[in-house]
């Protein structure tokens, strides 16, 4: 297991900052998220000129455990299109994952299931693996969805983020299950109810999920997500570095 940054730690800031603050803080390994907002860089500018991004990325030296791709969840042309440039794109720079979102409670199981299979054999030409990011808005929202996706899937993972699990009261041991599924982890201290706060002030139980990952033999990314929303009312980059410490202490 390593540790990276999530670009959701300084959506605050542009691309060229957002590097600058990254690389401050010592790290190489970078989770980004790729959508149409925001000042980071978008995937229009992916659509327009994918030569031109490949160098923009290329440029600061990082390497990207993940790009995270935030599109609608509906199977149209266009998304099939765009998946497929990031999907390009991710090879050109050996990042290894690509994850989306899944549909909203209440949406069709079956259609979804279709949905993501296609899209999962669309980044498979690539090279490059598929995940799904859960959502306590989605029908991930209940981690046997989760796990049923990835059994009908073969080679679907998971993008875990423990927060969002908290969010619904699930109890931890229905997050134990998702472990042999999970692919990456996006990781930040919450309260019992899924809101963000220092680190230390939570209830995230990092050790735990670090040994839980590892009995599942996992050797991927260990994303810091500390997001920095307007409502957050301390800095980010202390707690980023924090955490970081933290989880090197661990490994």
């Amino acid at each position: 297991m390593y540790i990276c940054c999530s670009s959701l730690c300084f959506t605050q800031f542009g691309f060229k900052e957002l590097v600058e603050k990254i690389r401050e803080l010592g790290f190489n390994r970078v989770d980004l998220t790729i959508s149409d907002t925001g000042d980071h860089l978008r995937i229009a500018a992916i659509m327009e000129d994918s030569q031109k991004f490949i160098q923009q990325l290329r440029v600061t030296e990082f390497s990207f455990s993940i790009f995270h791709l935030v599109i609608p969840t509906v199977d149209t042309l266009q998304n099939r299109q765009i998946l497929k440039k990031v999907s390009s794109v991710a090879r050109c720079l050996a990042v290894p994952l690509i994850s989306i979102s899944t549909a909203p409670i209440g949406s069709n199981f079956n259609t979804e299931l279709h949905r993501l299979k296609c899209w999962n054999q669309l980044v498979n030409q690539e090279g490059v693996e598929l995940a799904i990011l859960n959502d306590n808005q989605s029908i991930t929202a209940d981690p046997l969805g989760a796990i049923e996706l990835c059994q009908r899937i073969p080679g679907l993972g998971i993008n875990l983020d423990p927060a969002e699990y908290h969010k619904n009261s699930h109890p931890i041991s229905s997050v134990d299950m998702l472990f042999p599924h999970v692919k990456h982890i996006r990781l930040r201290d919450t309260t019992a109810t899924g809101q963000q706060v220092k680190i230390g002030q939570g209830k995230t139980d990092f050790a735990r999920l670090l040994s839980q990952l590892g009995n599942s033999r996992y050797s991927r990314a260990l994303s810091i997500d500390i997001h920095d929303s307007p409502t957050i009312d301390y800095p980010i980059a202390p707690e980023v570095r924090k955490l970081k410490f933290l989880l090197a202490s661990m490994l």
